[in-house]
């Protein structure tokens, strides 16, 4: 459920004594791959400007997005609120009862110029933090109050070296894809393991989004005819299995699912409360459905 997600927040200061209020620039990237720049390890040279931005800002190497498809990821980041709370859950509008980021500063005095899709710090990699807490981290920066309701929290502690509670993991969400088809899942990741969710996965079901009509997906399958591990990350994506659990430092890729490995239960079982936990504290529509799935594993 990994999906690249790019953000760069820059605050122009009019002076250090200066009371005017501060400027704000945010850009993000869509659909780019979290090795394509050069601070995370491309070695293509492409971005040379971000780069060197980045030399000189803070990096959290670990930021996930709420949802790992285009529309309800923006929709994340712009409310705080993950998908089942804002009201956008795959390619929909943001409910009109959700404040935004730009209402939210149009009401204080903001003009926003454009929304389209168009001091020196080492990175802090060891903190996971989410797309949700864009939203309290900019209105803190900016000395704005937060509105209620908020799932995220600002990260803005962490760069000012204080310890936050709830750092250790994140959690993702996915609904409907863009032609409207369910394939619900959810995914709770910590730096060294994740735990996926797919209520969709029975075995004969498919996965399918548009972009796998494209040449890239097809040669992915072609290829697959003559390469077994390109055949099972194929069947991986396409078919999956109701559970997933993989050990990141030695599996990055996730391809090797040690869901049934009897000595990881004791982290599968943790993941899988954490995961509880997170849907019931924000009311997840799916949560019935997770806890079918959890007693049918305490009866086996």
């Amino acid at each position: 459920m990994g999906k690249a997600f790019a953000v760069v927040l820059a605050f122009m200061f009019a002076g250090a004594a200066s009371a005017a209020p501060l400027n704000l620039l945010l850009v993000t990237a869509d659909d780019m791959n979290a090795d394509s720049t050069g601070f995370m390890g491309s070695k293509l040279g492409a971005t040379p400007n971000l780069d060197a931005f980045a030399a000189t800002a803070f990096r959290f190497e670990q930021c996930h997005v709420s949802a790992p498809i285009c529309q309800p990821s923006r929709s994340a980041f712009m409310t705080g609120r993950v998908p089942h709370r804002n009201g956008a859950l795959s390619f929909h509008p943001i409910r009109t009862d959700v404040p935004t980021l730009v209402e939210i500063l149009r009401d204080r005095g903001y003009f926003t110029a454009a929304i389209n899709k168009i001091e020196h710090m080492a990175p802090k990699t060891k903190f996971l933090v989410s797309s949700v807490d864009i939203l309290p981290t900019i209105l803190e920066i900016l000395g704005i109050p937060a509105p209620a309701g908020l799932d995220g929290q600002s990260w803005l502690p962490l760069v000012r070296g204080e310890k936050q509670a709830g750092r250790d993991h994140v959690v993702t969400h996915v609904n409907t894809v863009s032609s409207g088809a369910s394939f619900v899942q959810r995914c709770v990741r910590t730096p060294t393991h994740s735990y996926i969710w797919h209520a969709w996965s029975d075995g004969t079901t498919k996965f399918r989004v548009e972009a796998m009509s494209g040449l890239s997906f097809n040669a992915l399958a072609e290829a697959g005819t003559m390469d077994s591990r390109i055949a099972a990350r194929v069947r991986q994506f396409q078919i999956g299995e109701p559970e997933m659990f993989f050990d990141l430092t030695r599996d990055p890729d996730e391809r090797n699912n040690l869901i049934r490995d009897p000595s990881r239960r004791g982290e599968v079982e943790r993941l899988r409360k954490l995961l509880l936990a997170h849907m019931e504290r924000t009311q997840d529509p799916q949560q019935a459905a997770f806890g079918t799935l959890l007693r049918s594993v305490a009866n086996r």
